[in-house]
């Protein structure tokens, strides 16, 4: 199954570990805004991806499309964005890819209990990538692929909770002054 967005079209099975970096970007036109690509807005991906995660670790097993095609896709746009602050050459969009890379380093480190430095954070950002196929693959998970699932919703639900407080942070803390009277 295909997806085409922003000319960024992949394949789910036999994704690449990170979108290679093209020359033809127009940075000006092509770059989002810090404050678009923050947690709040990974926020309905990684609250799917997460919930779905725990029912598939409670199960043992993965059952056929058990997680929308469209959240695994933003999960790996996602991934993929942080990974391009780390990559050769200059991201795609640098603002964006930065601020990924620092979203994706605060989950990391707020979702591993045995503290995992920002040295073990591409490792980290590759094995959840490449573990993203697996996730459509119907089947039984062994244990290490179990413990990785764990590791991957653990990761998503620390960045649905960076999201809920980002969102809470820009729409309801405005608000309170009107209420105080």
């Amino acid at each position: 199954m295909k997806r085409k967005e922003d000319g960024y079209a992949q394949q789910l099975e036999g994704w690449p570990l990170r979108k290679p970096y093209s020359k033809e970007v127009n940075l000006v036109s092509k770059t989002a805004s810090v404050g678009v690509v923050g947690p709040g807005y990974w926020l309905y991906v990684s609250s799917i991806l997460a919930r779905r995660l725990t029912s598939i670790i409670d199960k043992g097993n993965i059952v056929g499309d058990e997680i929308p095609v469209g959240i695994l896709t933003g999960a790996k746009r996602f991934l993929d964005m942080a990974l391009d602050a780390v990559a050769e050459g200059v991201p795609a969009n640098p603002p964006a890819s930065i601020n990924a890379y620092q979203i994706a380093g605060n989950a990391l480190h707020a979702a591993t209990s045995n503290g995992e430095t920002p040295s073990d954070l591409p490792g980290a950002l590759k094995s959840y990538v490449e573990l993203l196929p697996r996730l459509r693959t119907p089947g039984s998970l062994s244990e290490s692929e179990r413990a990785r699932v764990g590791q991957l919703r653990a990761f998503f639900e620390q960045l649905r909770d960076e999201g809920v407080t980002e969102t809470y942070e820009n729409v309801a803390e405005p608000m309170l002054p009107m209420y105080r009277y």
